[in-house]
């Protein structure tokens, strides 16, 4: 028998399993309005029975549909009985052909070709998913238009894929390729439609279903697990699903003994889940897609436990709890972007889908609609539901109790007390204030952020920034950080609630950690309702005795103005206030690095605005240090500074705006009033003019009187006449003095100072760019750039930015122009100067994501004094036939000449049906040399040897690589193209003249002789990521007395070169290359090579490339040191860790110190300190601390020098450390840790050198300095 199915999925019930397993995709927006889908489906079930899909999105199309079948019908031979032929006819609407025109095209010339191609490259390049996930978008595609060449390349890949899949300890994520398993249901989903295609052979069909089978035995169902006793990770419900479909697919269409094993294992798994409500992840976009393969598990398989146990109700209240006022999910956890993921929306459409919630509907399209998202095959739900009001006030989302018991703590609260999140709403409206306080700093995907706020949005803007996908420190996020003694202990994972609640004026939280660094930390939380605005109070009390550094973290977006009032943002408009009270020293650092998770943000500069609000007190047991931060703003961009003050003998403050004072304190409460003595239990008291608020209150007595109350806590107003006025009356105290870190001591002799500058001046002005003059620069185009970049659609697209002196070639500094127009830039330099080069850098792309070329065809550039009137000469033209890698790196392009002018013109012309798209424009010449310009920016500085004479290098972003004598002058400079990360000498050739090996942001590694003329240039390729050379090192790894070269790339990828760059192996490190050190650990001369990561771990590698030993730390390796700790031969390894931690391990690998200094370690350093024989390891640290530890592990000195640590040398001759600050200054320790040199060099540090007795300095102002070490 055959099924005829009318409609959609969302009309016709009927469809549902079919649409869940991928065999019709007719939805809502699939065909679309306007379009219709008439197919067969064979046998889908697995019962000898199929099914005709006569499929529109809206009734109005339904007609055509069932018009297309009557033809279709009509054109088979008259009888009694009708068969149908295989069916499939397509037409789709417009709003899918906008997203999607190539649906509706025939298969372009060369496309299995093309596929094939795209197939080895992601073998080749390490693609995620490897070959996997071009299988799926193959599957995709077919099933879109049922293109029998895409049957044929869907089989192609399968015989390279399975031949490709091959044991390689080299290789990373296994013979099938890391996270292979992802794509895994839509795999075997679409094999089971496109095996039918009448274009494949039998044999083909069986080479597919063997490979398959072997990819899910292999690859994808050891990944399931189970998740019994504990919840599962998307790691567990990506392969679930996989097994799910291949169990159907196996069991239906096959007798096998590993399909029922593999649906059973995902049964297993899913339904285990199916009554929780979290899994895994304390992500904001991990959690998601585990909640929603749950989702997509219960309508494929069917099995609807996860609405009947009440958890999906639960999901999506949590999702929309944890949601924004602009639609977007707090990004906590590994996130990254301000807009976080889109991963929630299946959760939404589906519960949608099956209740018709209309809280449901209201979020995901409120989400479509932000984000402008169309995904097929979601059950998208576009019948939109009224705003919710269930989300607004002070909500506290309870803690699932599986989670906990899968992290489950001896130090942990009980789960009663526990909670995950907390959210204060007034409304779901963007204008109107909305804050989310973190219970966790555990799970997948954690981040150490438990107890802080990560995000406030009002007056329809987002205030503060708390999102990365690596850093998970406490510090990125809006926390407090506590050092006790110089050392930290991690973050607890659970916060215990206090208590939370609202009344009519006030909301509030009362949350609190123990055992946190020796102190106990209670924040709460106030939200002044009247004046939409938040009070943060954060008592840390300490539980033993001891010197304690704290900071108050927070973290913004916006144009900063930091005065002793605080941190005040604004954006475009709207500005907001964040107000410790006085006390802490308060320092504002511009996070460009972190910045870029804003980029596309429309009211901000990419740039997070982090302020830190320091004490350094000491404590007794018992005694408490109280910050009091409050939090407001105003609409019109004019928010006033509010007075805070501290009340005396009271953990609150008293806080004066312009409508009036107000008092917040922490209960309980037992104190004198002239109302008479009150006494209560409330969590926190507010009195302000209207009368008094007891926030979470049981007991409360007022002159003797019990005041009437419920038997449990609750929040109320009490209004009592005279409050306001007595507010001015509490008594005051002064802040907390701070104690001083650091100390004094005699300033360095200077040897020499240099500033080097380029040659040539940049006079177009590139805004910090080396050489960068402004004369009153002016930039115009002809005709203006598009209306957005195709690639970014919240960026501003202006031609402005050609001169913004970015480097970091992204779609918020790039321009983009319409196809097929030759672009004019005209550039009006201020003044008539001497040009002498114009260069700019220019995108290429054969083909692209949004179907648009990107090629130079031609490009001419002219000079003039008259603006073009009548002066006119042509300095040079430039064309381009290619190839190019497509983008990787714009393509470099200039023109060189001699000519006075004011102005200069580049007209760029394309190549037919592409489009003009730039990234940087620059005009190089000479102005006066009064006229200042911007200097070099310096990378990395390194000691060398010419014979008996010493040099020092230096490395720019720039390009230059520039050799100084011990006197100061420029020997030689050699430019290269692009910026330079590392540079490192070595004598390669035995004559005693060092060498020069350069690592290049331009993906090569280059060594150049003594005198700076290039020896040999390698190129790394693309793998996983764009091959930056990260860091170059130097050893001889093979005994033979002649150093190697190392380069560490952004490809995940460390390379060993010969002295003549022969390439002797390379090898997978597991994401970018972050540090390194070459170093003989086992004394058996030849050296082994250290290789630190980005991520989870260091890897050490014998001299042919082979893992010898591996440690897991981080994330992010941020240094390496080696040292002779045993009397041995052998040496140890000390990692500067991401995680706050100074890790010292044995030449094996085995740890002999974890020191956690609470915040990240970026430098270590050895030497001989003592003239024992062994070295001792020092470690300076972003907390302000620089470390000693001797061979033993134990510590011999700390020392705060005030600011965080930079830069950091061992000078055993004279048994000193030296080191360099980020406030600038250059720090000489002797062997005790005393200091004796002190010298204020006012630009931070960025490298130094040491030189026998001198050290080497570079600063973030361009300057080089050498002066003696002590």
């Amino acid at each position: 028998e055959t099924a005829i199915m009318l409609g959609s999925v969302d009309t016709n019930p009927a469809m549902m399993v079919l649409y869940s397993r991928f065999f019709t995709p007719v939805d809502a927006i699939c065909p679309g309005p306007g379009g219709h889908l008439v197919q067969t489906v064979h046998d889908p079930f697995g019962r000898g029975r199929n099914v005709v899909v006569v499929g529109a999105s809206t009734d109005d199309d339904l007609l055509a549909a069932a018009e297309a079948l009557a033809e279709a019908v009509a054109a088979q031979p008259k009888g009694n009985s009708l068969k149908l032929p295989r069916l499939f006819t397509a037409r789709y609407g417009p709003e899918l052909l906008k997203r999607m025109a190539w649906v509706a095209q025939p298969p372009a010339e060369g496309r299995l070709t093309e596929g094939l191609r795209q197939g080895q490259r992601a073998l080749d390049e390490g693609q995620h998913t490897s070959i996997a996930g071009i299988l799926e978008r193959v599957a995709q595609r077919y099933l879109l238009t049922q293109h029998s060449v895409e049957a044929k390349l869907f089989v192609a890949l399968w015989e390279i894929y399975a031949k490709s899949a091959v044991a390689d300890p080299r290789k990373y994520g296994g013979p099938w390729g890391f996270d292979s398993d992802f794509p895994s249901h839509r795999v075997v989903a679409g094999w089971d439609v496109i095996e039918e295609d009448p274009a494949l052979t039998d044999d083909e069909r069986l080479a597919v279903t063997r490979a398959m089978g072997r990819w899910i035995a292999e690859a994808v169902a050891p990944k399931v697990g189970n998740a019994t006793n504990h919840v599962p990770h998307n790691h567990q419900t990506f392969p679930g699903l996989g097994v799910l479909f291949a169990g159907l697919y196996y069991t239906q269409g096959y007798e096998t003994l590993e399909g029922p094993r593999w649906l059973a294992a995902g049964d297993n798994l899913f339904r285990a889940q199916a009554p929780r409500f979290k899994p895994h992840e304390d992500c904001n976009g991990y959690q998601w897609l585990t909640n929603g393969h749950q989702f997509r598990y219960a309508m494929a398989r069917p099995d609807f436990t996860i609405v009947e146990a009440g958890s999906a109700r639960k999901i999506v209240d949590f999702l929309i709890g944890n949601m924004d006022n602009f639609g977007i999910q707090v990004p906590y956890g590994d996130t990254g972007s301000w807009r976080c993921w889109d991963s929630e929306l299946i959760c939404l459409d589906i519960f949608a889908f099956l209740t018709d919630d209309p809280a449901a509907r209201w979020a995901a399209n409120l989400k479509r609609r932000d984000r402008n998202l169309f995904q097929l095959h979601s059950f998208t739900q576009l019948e939109d539901g009224p705003v919710p009001t269930a989300y607004n006030g002070v909500r506290v989302w309870p803690l699932e109790p599986m989670y906990y018991q899968s992290f489950k703590e001896e130090q942990a609260p009980p789960v009663e007390q526990c909670f995950d999140k907390i959210s204060f709403r007034q409304s779901v409206d963007p204008k109107d204030p909305y804050l989310l306080l973190d219970g966790l700093s555990n799970g997948g995907h954690k981040h150490l952020d438990g107890n802080s706020i990560p995000r406030i949005t009002q007056f329809d803007r987002i205030w503060l920034a708390d999102n990365d996908y690596f850093k998970a420190q406490t510090k990125y996020h809006n926390s407090v950080l506590i050092f006790k003694d110089g050392q930290a202990t991690p973050i607890p994972s659970y916060t215990a609630l206090v208590g939370a609640g609202e009344s009519a004026r006030y909301g509030y939280s009362r949350t609190r950690m123990t055992g946190y660094s020796g102190m106990t930390w209670d924040r709460a939380i106030v939200w002044v309702k009247p004046l939409g605005a938040f009070v943060v109070l954060d008592k840390l009390t300490a539980e033993e005795p001891d010197e304690y550094q704290l900071r108050l973290l927070w973290h913004g977006v916006g144009a900063p103005t930091l005065s002793a009032e605080g941190l005040k943002l604004e954006q475009k408009g709207p500005s907001y206030w964040i107000q410790p009270g006085p006390g802490p020293q308060l320092s504002l650092y511009n996070d460009e690095e972190l910045g870029t998770n804003w980029n596309g943000y429309p009211h901000a500069e990419p740039v997070v605005r982090s302020m830190t609000g320091l004490a350094r007190v000491r404590l007794e047991k018992g005694e408490s240090y109280l910050y009091a931060t409050v939090l407001h703003g105003a609409a019109d961009g004019e928010a006033r500074p509010w007075q805070l003050r501290y009340a005396e003998g009271a953990d609150g403050v008293v806080i004066t705006t312009e409508q009036g004072a107000f008092a917040v304190g922490l209960g309980p409460v037992d104190t004198a009033t002239p109302f008479g003595r009150a006494v209560s239990d409330a969590h926190v008291i507010v009195a302000d003019g209207e009368g008094l608020s007891l926030l979470g209150v049981s007991q409360a007595v007022m002159d003797n009187q019990v005041l009437p109350l419920g038997d449990e806590r609750s929040s109320l107003d009490l209004p009592f006449e005279g409050v306001g006025r007595l507010i001015s009356q509490i008594p005051l105290r002064e802040p907390t003095a701070n104690l001083q870190p650091g100390g004094q001591a005699p300033a360095h002799k200077s040897l020499w100072e240099q500033r080097p500058q380029p040659e040539l001046q940049l006079i177009s002005g590139n805004k910090g760019a080396a050489g960068a003059v402004d004369l009153g620069v002016k930039l115009t185009s002809n005709p203006a750039p598009a209306p957005r970049n195709v690639f970014n659609a919240t960026g501003a697209n202006r031609v402005e930015a050609l001169l913004d002196g970015s480097t970091a070639n992204s779609t918020d500094t790039s321009v983009m122009f319409e196809p097929d127009q030759t672009i004019t830039l005209d550039l009006d330099l201020g003044a008539a100067v001497e040009v002498r080069r114009v260069k700019w850098t220019q995108w290429w792309a054969t083909s692209s994501s949004r179907n648009t070329k990107y090629l130079l065809r031609k490009a001419t550039v002219a000079v003039s004094n008259d603006a073009f009137a009548t002066d006119r000469r042509v300095l040079g033209e430039v064309t381009d036939a290619g190839p190019h890698p497509n983008f990787g790196t714009p393509i470099p392009y200039e023109v060189n000449g001699a000519a006075a002018a004011r102005y200069v013109r580049l007209v760029i012309e394309p190549q037919p049906g592409s489009a003009v798209y730039l990234a940087e424009l620059m005009v190089e010449g000479k102005v006066p040399a009064e006229v200042a310009a911007t200097p070099y920016h310096i990378t990395a500085v390194a000691p060398a040897r010419d014979g008996e004479r010493s040099r020092l290098l230096v490395a720019t972003v720039e390009g230059e690589v520039m050799a100084f004598d011990r006197d100061g002058n420029c020997e030689w400079v050699k430019h290269l193209p692009g910026r330079l990360n590392d540079v490192v000498a070595a004598d390669t050739d035995g004559d005693g003249r060092d060498e020069v090996a350069v690592a290049r942001q331009d993906f090569h590694t280059t060594l150049l002789d003594h005198d700076g003329q290039e020896l040999w240039s390698r190129e790394m390729k693309f793998y996983r990521r764009t091959p930056f050379v990260n860091l170059v090192r130097a050893g001889d790894i093979d005994g033979d007395g002649i150093p190697e070269i190392i380069a560490g790339g952004e490809n995940w990828r460390f390379y060993a070169y010969r002295a003549d760059g022969t390439e002797l192996w390379n090898y997978e490190a597991v994401h970018p290359a972050r540090s390194g050190a070459v170093a003989d650990l086992d004394g058996d001369g030849k050296a082994e090579v250290i290789c630190g990561t980005h991520y989870y771990s260091a890897t050490v590698l014998n001299t042919d490339g082979t893992r010898r030993w591996a440690y897991s730390f981080g994330p992010i390796c941020y240094d390496v040191a080696t040292g002779s700790f045993d009397g041995d031969k052998t040496r140890g390894v000390v990692f500067g860790g991401g995680d706050g931690i100074v890790h010292y391990l044995d030449s094996a690998g085995k740890p002999r110190l974890k020191y956690n200094t609470g915040d990240e370690v970026r430098r270590v350093a050895t030497g001989d300190l003592d003239g024992d024989g062994r070295d001792e390891l020092v470690a300076g640290s972003l907390n302000y601390n620089l470390y000693c530890f001797g061979a033993d592990s134990q510590r011999r000195w700390r020392r705060d020098l005030g600011a965080a640590v930079t830069a950091l040398a061992v000078l055993p001759e004279a048994k000193v450390v030296v080191a360099g600050t980020a406030d600038g200054r250059l720090v000489t320790l002797d062997s005790s840790g005393e200091i004796v040199a002190l010298t204020d060099l006012k630009a931070a540090v960025v490298d130094l050198a040491l030189d026998g007795e001198a050290v080497m300095v570079a600063t973030d102002d361009g300057r080089l300095r050498r002066l003696l070490a002590r």
